[in-house]
């Protein structure tokens, strides 16, 4: 695990909060549903996103994701595109680390603010 300094463009928290996700074809289109997360490892940024799967996932792939977030009605919808896979020495899941990739300025805004209020809540 890297242990220098901070390298990111933007403040990520970490849950716990609710990931759906899919694995897309090249094309954009839905593959089978991967999987769903809720456990409180995942961490989240207005750039990207890492959490837990039983399924590996491919370096390179595109994903669809659903981040729910404790207190907000709608999820954030976003496709990522997944930077690399990690599987945990003590179990069968795997860290999955994804950058944004496609969101809309409403779904970043909705982004923004879950992680504002987050950090002001734990703050």
């Amino acid at each position: 695990m890297y242990k220098g300094p901070e390298r990111r463009k933007y403040k990520r928290v970490q849950g716990p909060f609710h990931v759906d996700f899919k694995s897309l074809t090249p094309e954009g289109q839905a593959n089978a549903f991967c999987g769903t997360d809720i456990i409180g490892a995942h961490d989240v940024g207005a750039g990207g996103i890492r959490f837990k799967s039983k399924n590996p996932v491919n370096p390179g792939a595109l994903v669809y994701l659903q981040i729910s977030f404790p207190l907000f009605t709608s999820p954030v919808n976003c496709i990522g595109r997944v930077l690399r896979v990690d599987q945990l020495s003590y179990s069968k899941w795997y860290f999955v680390a994804a950058v944004f990739t496609e969101i809309t300025t409403e779904e970043r805004e909705k982004l923004d603010t879950a992680i504002e209020t987050y950090y002001s809540e734990k703050g």
